[in-house]
């Protein structure tokens, strides 16, 4: 978007073409339609059209000739002779449970047809993720039908069904050796029983080296905490009390622990209309979901962030050194200014942060991320504690059981290298996980030809990777919703995990079960983990937390005694080792759809647009406009699908795009891609940059980056659905909004409205519609996976997308905000069908396939449909979805079909992800369009429950696959009709806006204008990092 008329005149922009104004308007019609019948579909001769038709008159022909029979079913539906419990076909069942998904625990609800499981929402009973999940939670349940799933155990490569006959050799070999020359790797767990199991092993061979290993970890902020406290803890956050929050590049809306809780209780601050509305700083090297929130973003080196939290110590010090208690002296404090002196930070930005920190204390929150060192980790511990903080906004508790029982990862891949390497290891069982490929350490060339000369080695794994394809054995391993487990969250509170489906792989083992043959104490079958969580809980109480699914702790677990000491011997050698260079810097994150390449396989994951770069089945690099200027790269001709190439440290090249908002001199990696060993869906996807990992941080400094002589293609989506430079985007300031609460619908200045026909008037019955607060909205993603989860949208493979093809019925535009490149604000903003009463769609249509209801919704008859496309083009918010192909059947995962029709592909959908679709959503076709529906067969369903039992429908008893999902309650639907409906009264502040209300489209779908809160201090001035 261009230059809109606001109370600050602002400029919104997707990419650099849009800010520099580059592409025309016929080259944007020929990006979304020019390519249309290029490649596969380039336009016919007239000679070959001629053909064509002769053939299909012909082959068409001799189908009546021999019974039209094409589409006879070749399969016998049969009744039920004994109906299973509770099975009524059509009707959906859910059963509670929970699970360990990316690093966070989360309480689950999940839904059932006839035995299969197909979505997957949030328990509201579990109060860490309080009913709502992210997209990796919504995104797991793919997991389950992937083809390439390992189906049955390999031994050097070959299908086996020996596996638990050498799993009892591993067994015998540890009982006579009391686990001398075994090696036992697993994944990071909170689950109680899994820690019992783990006990039982090494209390049945004492000798035995248990690891643990997780790409994505808390190592340096539980080193950090045990530094200062000399304790091994870790940190619970609570948003909800917190007025001030300062995050040091740490994502707590995107990716740290506890991310959902977190969205949540930060999003419920930020109400303009409440008297308590939060405030956000944030200092960060990219721009993060996070960062897009802040009232007050600073861009800064990674390695540069311990000299904002030094220089947070000083002032606050200097300010009320009574703070600290006594236990930070002048002498810590002159090795502090050693760091402050050098730091280049804005004095002015520092002192209102401290000040706003001081007359909040006690109600205020100072974070930091994964990304930074221990060090930074025990300041910002330093800062809490002074605040008084702790035991408010910020509780500190016990590690985890698992923590106290096994190294962390740091210390474990050093552990196993130097076992590697000294022949130490008779026996490697590697349980989960993927640490051959992650661990920067073990990708050796050398250890690879060591472990494959270990006599025995056994990775338990979901799907063959990169880790198995080294080991001699590999089992399968089952996923959490075909097992029994349960999981404990930082607070204290537990979910139980139920198995919903029987196993789909032969004769696979949950982690627990590996452990229980182990050591003897098992089988290893589902029967015997289900009595072990069973026995954990207690006979009493078993059928109701099964209900539940939840386990509510009873027990405070915060720590009330600290004794924080800052050694000041310690202090000086490592402020000796910190220098603020120039040198380029590498900064390692997980990505946001694969993760650390667990998710590589995922189609949904790899189709979904990062939140920030907009990319879909691909990492990049992401550097500063000034810093690519440095490189040679001329990014002002680099807006479209062709982007450079970068080689680090002479070992790894990638891809790299120029990302606004990034500090200079700093290089954002993102890790999980350039799998070798991987399904049909992560095969070339992306550069493996998990060689540049540290063993412990994620920081390289000193970096050497040489521009390479070549281009690479990305396929983004920051620009497939321009609004052509119209106003969508409305956000002001808590002060503007104050004094001009009704800004937000006089922004854009609209003539007197009518219709040109007669309007229908939707004022009887159920009236459906949604509420989008832009001030709540984090922009991640949950609400796109969790429609394409429940509505069978089908993903179209990079080459589609790059043609702007993609399927998502909701997406979110980011925005960039001003005309600084270097340093805008973001924004981001969710598109869905506006249902239009006034609906453009409707009137062009030939053929009537897109109607409206009689409850104002904008109806699609995929039957009808002829695809003309002229209700996309006619579409002012572009949310219309073309099949161009018959997307499912051109899945990299379908399989051949066993009958075919003259006018279909040759392939339909695997069987097993054919397992995975609604079967309330009627799955499209080749040429026909689609659109968000609101979720009508939810609708419809609630409608004839409440017919059933005679009764209204109850507000909140309906919601769409968007809404329920939304970590941040940003999203509200319901009857509009209805005054007394959360949608209602959304709909009645002075915030809310219609999208493109000039165009009198009179539209379902409404926003909430954001608002943000910045320090009046600093309105006015430039917060960024002097450089």
């Amino acid at each position: 978007m261009s230059q809109i008329t606001s109370y600050k005149d602002k400029s919104y922009w997707s990419g650099f073409s849009h800010l520099l104004k580059k592409k025309t308007t016929n080259e944007q019609l020929d990006n979304n339609f020019g390519d249309e019948f290029k490649g596969d579909m380039e336009a016919p001769s007239d000679e070959s059209k001629r053909t064509f038709i002769k053939l299909v008159g012909a082959s068409a022909a001799f189908a009546g000739v021999t019974g039209c029979n094409f589409r006879r079913p070749d399969q016998t539906i049969a009744p039920y002779v004994k109906r299973p419990e509770n099975m009524i076909p059509g009707i959906s069942t859910y059963y509670a449970s929970g699970a360990r998904i990316a690093g966070d625990v989360t309480g689950l609800l999940v839904e059932t047809y006839e035995g299969r499981p197909t979505k997957i929402e949030g328990n509201p009973d579990f109060l860490y993720n309080l009913g709502s999940t992210n997209h990796y939670t919504q995104a797991s349940i793919l997991n389950l039908y992937d083809p390439d799933r390992l189906g049955l155990a390999k031994e050097n490569g070959e299908e086996t069904e020996k596996s638990q006959e050498r799993l009892l050799e591993i067994s015998n070999s540890i009982k006579e050796s009391k686990g001398n020359g075994t090696v036992v790797v697993t994944e990071a767990s909170n689950s109680p029983s899994y820690v019992k199991a783990l006990n039982t092993l090494k209390k049945s061979a004492p000798n035995i080296t248990l690891l643990q290993y997780e790409a994505v970890n808390e190592d340096n902020q539980k080193q950090g905490l045990l530094d200062i406290l000399g304790k091994r803890v870790t940190t619970v956050s609570d948003f909800s009390k917190a007025d001030i929050i300062v995050s040091l590049d740490s994502d707590f809306l995107g990716q740290e622990v506890g991310s959902v809780r977190a969205a949540k209780e930060f999003s419920a601050r930020r109400d303009p209309d409440a008297s308590d509305m939060n405030r956000l700083y944030v200092f960060e090297p990219r721009f993060s979901l996070t960062g897009g929130k802040a009232d007050h973003r600073v861009r800064v080196k990674s390695s540069d962030v311990i000299f904002v939290a030094a220089s947070l110590i000083v002032s606050l010090y200097n300010k009320k050194a009574s703070l600290f208690g006594g236990f930070l002296t002048g002498a810590h404090l002159s090795e502090l200014y050693k760091m402050v002196r050098n730091s280049g930070l804005q004095k002015e930005v520092i002192a209102a942060i401290v000040d706003d920190l001081i007359a909040s204390r006690g109600k205020s929150l100072i974070l930091a991320g994964r990304t930074q060192s221990p060090l930074v980790h025990s300041f910002v511990f330093l800062l809490n504690y002074g605040l008084g903080n702790i035991d408010k906004t910020l509780d500190i508790v016990e590690e985890s059981s698992f923590d106290r029982l096994i190294p962390s990862t740091t210390e474990s891949v050093e552990i196993l290298k130097d076992k590697i390497l000294s022949n130490d290891i008779e026996n490697l069982v590697i349980i989960g996980g993927n640490p051959f490929y992650s661990s920067s350490l073990l990708k050796d060339e050398k250890i690879s030809e060591k472990v494959k000369t270990i006599s025995r080695t056994v990775h338990i794994t979901e799907s063959v990777n990169e880790t198995s394809e080294l080991c001699r054995l590999n089992i399968p391993k089952l996923h959490y919703l075909e097992s029994w487990g349960d999981e404990e969250a930082l607070n204290g509170d537990k979910v139980i995990t139920q198995p919903v489906i029987m196993p789909i792989v032969e004769n696979g083992l949950s982690s627990t079960g590996v452990l229980g043959v182990l050591s003897g104490a098992s089988d290893g079958s589902v029967s015997e983990d289900y009595k072990l969580v069973k026995s954990l809980v207690g006979e009493t109480e078993w059928n109701s937390v099964l209900h539940k699914g939840v386990v509510l702790s009873k027990v405070n677990r915060s720590i009330r005694s600290l004794n924080p000491t800052l050694k000041l011997s310690e202090l000086k050698q490592k402020v000796s080792l910190i220098k603020n260079t120039s040198d380029v810097e590498i900064v390692i994150y997980p990505d946001y759809s694969v993760y650390d390449g667990r998710f590589s396989n995922n189609s949904w994951m790899q189709e979904l647009p990062d939140p920030m770069s907009k990319l879909t089945w691909d990492n990049a690099a992401w550097v500063s406009p000034k810093t690519a200027k440095a490189l040679g790269i001329d990014y002002k001709k680099e807006t479209g699908i062709s982007c450079s190439m970068l080689k680090i440290n002479e070992k790894v090249e990638t891809s790299v795009i120029v990302m606004p908002g990034q500090a200079d001199g700093s290089i954002s990696l993102f890790m999980g891609y350039g799998r070798t060993s991987v399904g049909r869906i992560g095969e070339n996807t992306g550069f493996d940059i998990q060689s540049l990992l540290p063993n412990s941080g994620y920081v390289v400094s000193g970096a050497k980056v040489e521009l390479l002589d070549k281009k690479y293609e990305v396929a983004s989506t920051q620009e497939t659905h321009d609004l052509h430079e119209r106003e969508v985007y409305r956000e002001g300031t808590l002060s503007h909004y104050t004094e001009e609460p009704k800004f937000a619908k006089e922004m854009v200045k609209t003539p007197p409205l009518k219709a040109i026909w007669n309007e229908k008037k939707y004022d009887t019955g159920y009236q459906w519609g949604l509420s989008i607060d832009l001030g709540k909205c984090t922009g991640c993603n949950a609400c796109v996976t969790a429609c394409q989860a429940e509505n069978n949208i089908p993903i179209v493979g990079k080459e589609q997308v790059s043609k702007g093809r993609e399927m998502h019925w909701i997406r979110s535009d980011r925005y960039f905000v001003g005309n600084d490149e270097e340093n805008p604000e973001m924004v981001q903003q969710p598109v869905i069908c506006l249902q239009c009463e006034n609906a453009p769609c409707e009137q062009v249509c030939p053929v009537a396939a897109t109607t409206h209801s009689e409850d104002g919704l904008n109806d699609m008859a995929y039957n009808r449909c002829i695809g003309t496309r002229y209700c996309s083009n006619n579409c002012p918010v572009k949310v219309r979805r073309f099949n161009y192909f018959d997307f499912h059947q051109t899945n990299p995962q379908s399989v051949k079909k066993e009958r075919q029709h003259i006018f279909d592909l040759l392939k339909e959908p695997d069987k097993s992800l054919q397992k995975q679709f609604n079967p309330n959503v009627t799955v499209r076709m080749r040429g026909v369009m689609e659109k968000c529906t609101y979720c009508v067969q939810r609708i419809n369903s609630g409608k004839y429950r409440a017919k059933n039992e005679d009764r209204k429908i109850i507000d909140g008893e309906i919601k769409t696959a968007c809404s329920q999902v939304c970590p941040s309650n940003a999203i509200v639907f319901g009857d509009i009709r209805n005054k007394e409906s959360d949608v209602s009264k959304e709909k009645s502040k002075n915030r809310n806006y219609n999208m493109l209300d000039e165009l009198y489209l009179a539209p379902r779908t409404s926003y909430l204008a954001n608002i943000r809160n910045p320090n009046p201090r600093l309105e006015k001035e430039k917060v960024a990092h002097h450089e």
